[in-house]
């Protein structure tokens, strides 16, 4: 079986990377294959985004927010978690026998 040639990284047509020295930080680029990310922070807590276009063609964007609460990504590309409570249906009351008399 034949061997393929390894297909070479996208190159990177855009990009910055920016430490101010007072703890913060913020990044960004774009690829030629259209991939993007972004993300900024400072003291332990993060946001930022990123976007390609999936295999089927569509487009696919995260944004998220990482803190203290955890990672917290959006997107419509993302499964929906299962709901963990139900609403409770409303049963109609009734009065035990003795009563009704």
């Amino acid at each position: 079986m034949p061997v393929s040639a390894a297909k070479p990284a996208p190159r990177i047509l855009e990009e910055s990377n920016e430490h101010p020295g007072d703890g913060t930080y913020r990044f960004r680029f774009v690829s030629e294959d259209e991939i993007s990310r972004e993300e900024e922070g400072a003291a332990g807590a993060a946001s930022g985004s990123f976007s390609y276009t999936s295999p089927e063609g569509a487009a696919v964007q995260v944004s998220y927010v990482a803190d203290a609460l955890g990672f917290r990504p959006q997107g419509a590309a993302l499964p929906t978690p299962v709901p963990t409570q139900y609403p409770t249906p409303s049963v109609p009351l009734t009065e035990p026998p003795a009563a009704r008399s």
